[in-house]
């Protein structure tokens, strides 16, 4: 248990135009890529550190696709 999470219909929170996303602790990184291919965040607020991890694992995927 969390007392830091909250949650909601996804289809309410899709309805949401705007919907930051807050990440700072490196466990969360599986989350933050689950809930960006989800489209379930329009906004980003990260630490450099996980801004790193985010970019590498964008360019190995790319480099996987082609």
């Amino acid at each position: 248990y969390n007392r830091r999470v909250i949650s909601a219909a996804l289809a309410s929170l899709r309805a949401i135009e705007k919907r930051l996303m807050v990440v700072q602790e490196d466990t969360k990184f599986e989350p933050l890529l689950a809930a960006i291919a989800g489209g379930l965040c329009t906004h980003l607020v990260i630490g450099a550190h996980m801004a790193d991890r985010l970019l590498q694992y964008a360019e190995a995927a790319t480099k996987k696709a082609s």
